[in-house]
């Protein structure tokens, strides 16, 4: 019989340990991700401060495209119900796709401008990638869409983020973008490096 080495997991908390060490090996800095926590926290602060352009939307959109439905008269049940299915869950569904599209656009948009989402600045976060650089505006667009679908789709991104071993989004895996924190004193920060 032969010995074989069993890998047994690393704990929980050794794994962000292990990924830095790996990263220091390349000859590359770490990457000190953000909590989920405090990254869902800057999502919901952006909603906040967006909400008047999403109420904005929502009163266009009802006013446009969610006026009020005739129904012929003289059908069986079953018709009705297709009928009447079809066009409020049509409705409904582009309206949740409206306020995502306002959402994912407005973040964008302040995001390209601004380097970071309001949210991401009053908690003190910073857009990076894996090379240690600001990502571009593509990159911020690819980003952005990719939330819109997750949002749309009802958090599949978040519940993404949940099961990934690094609490990435899965926005944040398709374009390849870090949210770290932006405190003094962390390993590679240009604040603590100039003292």
């Amino acid at each position: 019989m032969s010995a074989r080495a069993v890998r047994r997991p690393l704990p929980p908390d050794d794994r962000p340990v292990i990924r830095a060490q790996v990263h220091l090996a390349a000859g590359r800095r770490a990457l000190w991700q953000a909590p989920l926590h405090r990254r869902f926290a800057a999502a919901l602060l952006d909603l906040v401060v967006l909400s008047p352009v999403l109420a904005f939307c929502a009163v266009i959109y009802v006013r446009w495209y969610m006026s009020a439905l005739e129904v012929p008269a003289g059908l069986a049940w079953y018709d009705f119900l297709a009928v009447w299915l079809a066009s409020h869950l049509g409705r409904a569904l582009g309206f949740w796709l409206t306020l995502a599209a306002a959402f994912a656009i407005g973040r964008y948009v302040i995001a390209a401008f601004a380097g970071r989402t309001p949210g991401m600045g009053l908690l003190r976060l910073d857009y990076t990638t894996a090379a240690h650089a600001p990502p571009g505006p593509l990159r911020l667009c690819l980003r952005e869409w990719i939330a819109m679908i997750s949002i749309a789709a009802f958090g599949v991104g978040w519940i993404w983020a949940l099961f990934d071993d690094a609490h990435r989004t899965l926005a944040d895996v398709v374009s390849g973008v870090y949210l770290v924190p932006r405190e003094p004193g962390r390993p590679g920060d240009s604040e603590s490096e100039s003292e």
